[in-house]
């Protein structure tokens, strides 16, 4: 056992307290057994929910604190706990994922993409801000990494709500993930050449079908216009490393928060997420409950490895991310240091 387990495991329970609650996923309804006092600390949706849950538990009218989730995918709330547990495992594995998505299957590829889309707007549902930037980040990431444009299946999705609203129903703050959609739109529109051309058509049916859309489309136009900012060269995808851009910069990319819940707070200074603001460590949670396994089928083996060898280097890179230095936030956005010379050698 490494030196300081054993104290971190009894503050994270102490932190936690012992009581947990019950959370059925999906149609199936997949059951997940959570620690009751961080749902409440970490999302106000679970603090009220379970606190109504408790008061009908005490008028005899339900029989266990437990919520229910019909429409959502296990799959995503299986990368929420996750992330709920163990923040900095989670920001590593997706990365990973992130960074070898070109040698994997296409399937996965995209299986990838909606489960990150899924996680966002889940994190709008419950109100996890933190959870809503994290994923934002992953899904730019993802889109760099892989040349994608955006597609009109992808904006329909997200302007799906009957009136043009967001499809999370009772999402209350803005969607950042919409934000970025339709800056994406405008650099596909103007910058793919043929392909742009080719989707043109598709996207002023979209923009008919959700007025907001299309007056969100034109605000964003009118921005870089007042900006001298060319639609063509100010890529959505490329998230640069701050948020004080000198002159040049502003033209090709976008700020660090651009596309995060906190962007109106931030200004020029740092990202919250990077400094570690409102961050935690990953908690020894011993035991209870039961984490969910890592979707490897996201990530690709190596030619000719077994599947012991892979489970193995997985287990070696979590040992290698546990020993790391605790006091690290466990936050900072996917894109690290390491991934900045990438970015800029894919310009």
């Amino acid at each position: 056992m490494r030196r300081g387990a054993s104290q971190e495991e009894s503050l994270s329970q102490s932190l936690l307290g012992t009581e947990l609650v019950r959370v059925l996923v999906g149609k199936e309804q997949r059951e997940f057994t959570l620690h009751k006092r961080l749902l409440c600390i970490v999302s106000p949706y679970f603090r009220e929910n379970l606190e109504a849950t408790a008061k009908d538990d005490e008028d005899g009218a339900a029989d266990s604190a437990s919520l229910w989730f019909a429409d959502e995918s296990p799959e995503v709330f299986e990368l929420f706990v996750f992330w709920l547990y163990r923040r900095r495992a989670c920001r590593l594995f997706i990365d990973r994922a992130s960074h070898k998505a070109g040698r994997v299957a296409e399937a996965s590829r995209d299986e990838l993409h909606w489960t990150l889309v899924g996680l966002h707007l889940f994190g709008l549902l419950v109100e996890v801000p933190a959870l809503q930037d994290a994923s934002m980040d992953a899904i730019q990431d993802l889109y760099l990494r892989c040349d994608w444009d955006v597609t009109p299946r992808f904006v329909a999705y997200l302007y799906g709500g009957g009136d043009g609203s967001c499809s999370v129903e009772g999402a209350g703050a803005p969607c950042r993930l919409r934000k970025w959609a339709v800056a994406m739109t405008a650099w596909t529109l103007c910058g793919a050449g043929a392909r742009g051309l080719a989707l043109a058509g598709r996207f002023q049916r979209l923009f008919e079908k959700y007025p907001v859309l299309f007056a969100e489309y034109c605000a964003h136009r009118r921005k870089l216009a007042a900006a001298r900012c060319d639609p063509r060269l100010k890529n959505p995808q490329l998230r640069l490393p701050r948020n004080s851009l000198r002159a040049e910069e502003r033209f090709f990319g976008f700020r660090q928060c651009s596309f995060h819940s906190h962007r109106a707070a931030v200004g020029e200074a740092d990202c919250p997420l990077g400094l570690g603001l409102g961050a935690a460590r990953d908690l020894a949670v011993g035991p209870a409950p039961l984490l969910p396994a890592v979707p490897k089928k996201w990530l690709p083996r190596a030619r000719g490895q077994t599947e012991r060898e892979e489970v193995e280097e997985e287990a070696e890179a979590q040992a290698a991310s546990d020993e790391s230095d605790t006091d690290q936030d466990i936050l900072v956005p996917v894109s690290d240091q390491e991934d900045r010379t990438f970015w800029l050698a894919g310009i």
